[in-house]
């Protein structure tokens, strides 16, 4: 404890230090904090591996993630809070062109760059990583924006248009990274999809769980965390479900669940068995690998039977028809 204490009063005190330097020097204090964090961190005086006398190792630096987060909730609160309804509607037209234009402009200026230097390189720099790169070029910092803006108490014209060009910088540089990150893997993988360069912005995941505008998404590409295990049918999916056999009942039809929840370990042992009985590749066909059976969200259920041939009878076809209008 006290190594950490330590550590964080050197923090403090270099970077109030250096921002006296700074200000001799006709600096803004955030070019000081920047200098005092390179000082103390594991290049500089952590570098001498003396616990308390700076950051030892980026394992050290990680421990103290909550003051970034918490120093990142303040700044984007600070951000929001330069969104006055009165002023975007006299300059909100002219910070959206702005910030879209100059975050695509800086990314394909990027790109062509990196790209010539790709055909002159090659093989020590991939084409893939150049359109990466592009991307990662339009992103900006809020953090020191807003600290020289606060420091020196500025207003005017330039001011109402640079806060929110910087906040709608970073939502523009997120989707650029996206789309540049799916145009990269299509060419690693050798395939161009578009499904995977329009889906990837949209795509969020939080906890392991993968979510497209806010919908649980499970396939043979987004999986499931293993220790992931609710226990049972999503108490919405089943009383959907009882609806649905309701509405089946009246029409002549029985629906019953053969199978509704699986956990991770049981569709591991499905799966596997299934690949030695008839190889991995017919397996896949038919089966979903662990983590990625829809069963293990608790929202997936099979009724009467696995046969193709229950599509055929009268309670499938029923089914087929009318199930989405219970949410299956």
């Amino acid at each position: 404890m006290q190594a950490i204490l330590l550590s964080l009063s050197i923090a403090l005190f270099s970077g109030l230090m250096l921002s006296r330097v700074a200000k001799l020097l006709g600096l803004p204090a955030v070019t000081a904090y920047l200098v005092a964090g390179i000082l103390i961190g594991p290049f500089c005086l952590g570098a001498f591996g003396v616990n308390g006398l700076g950051f030892t190792s980026f394992e050290n630096i990680e421990s103290f993630s909550i003051i970034s987060d918490v120093a990142l909730g303040f700044i984007a609160f600070s951000i929001g809070n330069e969104f006055r309804l009165e002023d975007l509607k006299h300059i909100g037209k002219q910070a959206t062109v702005i910030g879209i234009f100059q975050a695509v402009f800086t990314t394909l200026l990027v790109d062509a760059v990196l790209i010539i230097v790709h055909l002159i390189i090659p093989d020590k720099f991939p084409l893939p990583a150049a359109i990466i790169m592009g991307a990662i070029a339009s992103a900006t910092a809020p953090a020191a924006t807003l600290m020289v803006v606060r420091q020196y108490k500025a207003k005017g014209p330039v001011t109402n248009v640079l806060l929110p060009v910087v906040a709608l910088d970073d939502a523009v540089g997120l989707v650029l990274f996206s789309i540049s990150f799916g145009v990269a893997k299509a060419l690693i993988a050798g395939t161009v999809s578009m499904v995977a360069i329009i889906v990837e912005p949209i795509i969020e995941v939080v906890d392991g769980f993968t979510y497209v505008n806010g919908i649980l998404i499970v396939n043979k590409t987004y999986s499931l965390p293993e220790d992931y295990n609710p226990g049972d049918l999503n108490p919405d999916a089943k009383a959907a479900f009882e609806e649905l056999r309701a509405a089946a009942a009246k029409e002549g039809h029985t629906l019953k669940i053969i199978s509704g929840f699986r956990p991770y370990s049981q569709q591991y042992s499905t799966s596997n068995n299934y690949a030695k009985r008839d190889g991995k590749e017919l397996a896949d066909r038919y089966s979903a690998r662990a983590g990625h059976s829809e069963h293990q969200s608790g929202f997936a259920i099979d009724t009467n039977s696995l046969k193709q041939s229950f599509g055929d009878t009268a309670a499938g076809i029923w089914l087929a028809e009318h199930c989405a209008e219970y949410g299956f």
